[in-house]
C-alpha cells in the first residue's frame, strides 16, 4: 500500500493532482494517507476537465482541515463509473 503523513501538506494521495487528464482503470489498494487538504487515496485535486473512469481505492484516508475523499479529496472534472 501506499503510506503518505503529511499533515502540513495539500494535494496528497496516489496523484497529487490531475489538470486536464485521464486516468482510467487503475486501483489501489490498502492506502494509509493523511494530508492537510484536498486528499484522496488516488488523487487529491482533480481540475481542468481532468477525469477519472473505472478506478478504486481502500485504505485510509485522513485530512486534517477539509476536502477529504476517498477516491477523490477535491473534484473540479469529472469522475464516472468508479
Amino acid at each position: 500500500g501506499l503510506f503518505v503523513n503529511e499533515t502540513s501538506s495539500d494535494y496528497k494521495g496516489f496523484f497529487g493532482m490531475a489538470q486536464s487528464s485521464t486516468i482510467s482503470n487503475l486501483g489501489v489498494t490498502n492506502v494509509d494517507i493523511i494530508g492537510a487538504s484536498r486528499v484522496g487515496g488516488l488523487v487529491g485535486y482533480i481540475y481542468e476537465s481532468g477525469s477519472v473512469t473505472n478506478c478504486f481505492s481502500t485504505g485510509i484516508v485522513t485530512a486534517v482541515e477539509g476536502y477529504v475523499g476517498g477516491l477523490v479529496g477535491y473534484n473540479g472534472g469529472n469522475i464516472s463509473s468508479n
